[in-house]
């Protein structure tokens, strides 16, 4: 009985995830040490990922890297600006982007 009502809970939070519809990331925070960029933003429990996206400042080239668990570090090269914004999805939906930001690498 105990493996069943698991098993029946285990279903029913997969179920809810899926039907819940992920926010846009709160509290994104950038850390900079060096070349190497630490991301982090309250989790939300509807998103089964997230979506980093940035380009240099001044250009037109977006890169974009799929995240699972959060912090996430990513080195970016010295001496340049980058904007970046970042956006939570599950197999519903995804949420909007969050606002423009700028990392600075010294």
């Amino acid at each position: 009985m105990k493996h069943i009502l698991t098993i029946l809970l285990l279903t029913f939070n997969i179920a809810s995830k899926a039907q819940c519809i992920p926010s846009q990331p709160s509290n994104v925070v950038v850390n900079t040490d060096s070349t190497t960029i630490e991301f982090n933003w309250d989790k939300d429990e509807c998103a089964d990922k997230y979506v980093i996206r940035y380009r240099k400042l001044n250009t037109f080239s977006w890169y974009s890297v799929s995240v699972k668990n959060i912090p996430f570090k990513i080195t970016l090269p010295k001496n340049s600006v980058f904007v970046y914004q970042v956006s939570a999805l599950n197999s519903r939906s995804t949420s909007s982007w969050t606002d423009f930001k700028t990392i600075i690498v010294p």
